[in-house]
């Protein structure tokens, strides 16, 4: 079945882009954490059945699929789901201190050449390839894993930082709000997007009590292991707060992003097989869709070249959907398109430094050899 272009609107809460791969129908992936991770395990028979079930069809998932007002029969309904409080723009920002990033719905991310000091790179707007805005790492500093995020003008606007919950709590009084799984709406189309999607390899072993005997297995999947970053502007101020799950065993990981009051604003539904993923929010409404090298070329993403030159980097392409309509996110408004696109290029920067990694920030900020007795 080919794959749709992801030109949809987001009125079917993505339901249009849960396809099946027909190929691997034999093959079935679930997720168990709160934050989507999982381990091998015994695969349950409801999932052997899903697997072996007809591929669904484009018809089938829009039929069951969602209106304006989220997936029939969820208990989450718009009168009841906070919309955007805690996203808007700080002092900083308002006085013109910290410039705001402006960038196009059509992007491409795309890195630099790395070096011993630092790598950056560029989002460039489709077709015209003008640079919009900037980002950039300096393997000099301590916290080296940074990025600095300029606007066209080469202007420090944003900056994100590894961080922790208790570093949050300490430093904003910040804590992290209802995870995803507690929206009835994405629970949903999580659950709708696992049964599509995640269907990988079996394996089998022989039973250690009766080597004539073999159970089968679901390979081991994606990874129960989360980064917590911090997005703030020039000043120091919170904006949002991003979870990155870890890639690993060819499986894109997956984000989720609250806003500075500590509510969900975004949650991605990472491809088993390919590095695409879908921006969500807490409503189910399709926000973006990220995808290396381009949209729709549905490369496999453990197959996808990593180039050491480039900090192990994938080049994306990001189409951001247009708002407007009852209930959209603030994040699709032409002052907050960055944050979509600062969450994707975080993406791939944490993806690539499992490929490469720079040997300065190791090499200068050793600790010193004890004093000599």
């Amino acid at each position: 079945m080919p794959m749709v272009a992801a030109v949809l609107h987001p009125v079917l809460c993505l339901s249009l882009l849960l396809l099946c791969h027909p190929a691997e129908a034999a093959q079935a992936r679930s997720l168990a954490s709160a934050r989507l991770g999982s381990s091998a395990s015994a695969i349950p028979e409801w999932r052997v059945k899903a697997a072996l079930a007809p591929a669904q069809t484009l018809e089938t998932l829009v039929a069951s699929g969602a209106d304006k007002a989220g997936f029939r029969g969820a208990n989450v309904t718009v009168e009841n789901v906070t919309r955007d409080v805690g996203v808007g723009t700080t002092a900083a920002q308002d006085k013109h201190q910290c410039p705001l990033v402006k960038l196009t719905r059509l992007l491409n991310l795309h890195p630099g050449y790395a070096s011993w000091g630092g790598q950056q790179g560029g989002w460039l707007s489709v077709p015209d390839s003008l640079t919009l805005g900037s980002w950039s790492q300096n393997f000099f500093a301590q916290s080296w894993q940074g990025v600095t995020i300029s606007d066209a003008n080469g202007r420090v606007a944003l900056r994100i930082e590894e961080t922790s919950d208790e570093e949050l709590a300490r430093k904003y009084q910040w804590r992290e709000g209802a995870p995803p799984m507690s929206y009835a709406n994405l629970s949903s189309l999580q659950g709708r997007w696992e049964t599509a999607m995640y269907r990988t390899g079996f394996a089998t072993e022989n039973a250690a009590e009766d080597p004539s005997h073999a159970r089968v297995l679901q390979m081991p999947g994606p990874s129960d292991s989360w980064k917590t970053f911090v997005l703030f502007d020039c000043a120091g101020s919170l904006l949002f707060v991003a979870y990155l799950q870890a890639s690993v065993n060819g499986f894109p990981g997956a984000s989720n992003v609250y806003d500075r009051n500590g509510d969900l604003v975004v949650h991605t539904l990472a491809d088993a097989k390919i590095a695409r993923h879908l921006f969500v929010d807490p409503l189910g409404y399709l926000l973006a869709t990220a995808e290396a090298p381009r949209l729709n070329d549905s490369i496999p993403y453990k197959d996808m070249p990593k180039d050491p030159a480039r900090g192990g980097m994938l080049s994306y392409q990001l189409k951001i959907e247009e708002g407007g309509y009852a209930n959209s996110s603030r994040l699709l408004e032409t002052e907050y398109l960055w944050v979509l696109t600062a969450v994707a290029q975080l993406r791939a920067i944490e993806d690539g430094r499992t490929v490469w990694s720079p040997i300065l920030p190791w090499a200068y900020w050793l600790p010193a050899p004890p004093p000599a007795p």
